[in-house]
């Protein structure tokens, strides 16, 4: 980001080289001393990107802080292709809510839909003004079930990839699944039980077991 310049040849020599759409996903900025975000902006249009994805927070803020709205909407009025907000968006209310405020042509969400993919459904019904209704339990134990040995089979190509033993990766799918979980089963009762648990479960069946018997 220090160099609009640059990001302008890179999105040319990419919209150059293929046929499908490019767009361009960053920051209002790396820190508040560097918040070069219109002429970056503008590389990225003159480049030939079809649109911008743009999360209100500096680089060196990660997630701290609440998302810069205000800034997005401005860079929005600054050019012509379509700009995507991103930032804070917690749930489905609040992604409308960005939408009708700030004027921006989409709203991008990431770490909501952690344990959450039910929010796109949701934001969907509230668009569109039907009723959403939420996941069952036995709805949510078959999300999980597909999620985690999806990842599984995931951690074992990798493991063939990188010429690893493939026996580790059950065990490795069950604790990287930890940080997906506890996002999944967030206000269940006996989560806090299962959380300590889970750190000896080596067994993907025997962690679907243990989530069952709390679900359902």
């Amino acid at each position: 980001m220090k160099n609009p310049a640059k990001i302008g040849e890179i999105v040319e020599t990419v919209s150059r080289a293929v046929s499908l759409p490019v767009s361009v996903k960053t920051r209002i900025g790396l820190s508040s001393n560097l918040q070069n975000i219109s002429e970056v902006g503008r590389a990225v249009e003159e480049g030939g990107a079809e649109a911008l994805f743009l999360h209100g927070r500096f680089a060196n803020d990660r997630h701290r802080g609440p998302a810069d709205w205000e800034t997005i909407a401005r860079i929005k009025e600054e050019l012509s292709i379509p700009v995507i907000g991103n930032g804070g968006v917690g749930g489905a209310e609040e992604a409308l809510s960005k939408l009708k405020d700030y004027h921006v042509d989409g709203v991008m969400i990431g770490r909501s839909a952690i344990g959450n993919p039910w929010i796109f459904a949701e934001c969907l019904c509230r668009w569109t003004g039907r009723p959403f209704t939420p996941p069952s339990a036995r709805e949510r134990f078959e999300v999980i079930t597909e999620h985690l040995k999806q990842l599984y089979q995931f951690m074992l190509a990798e493991a063939r990839i990188r010429q690893r033993p493939s026996g580790r990766a059950e065990a490795a799918a069950c604790r990287q699944f930890y940080g997906h979980l506890v996002h999944y089963l967030y206000g269940r009762e006996g989560l806090g039980k299962l959380r300590k648990e889970i750190a000896h479960i080596d067994s993907i069946d025997q962690l679907l077991l243990e989530i069952s018997n709390l679900l359902l």
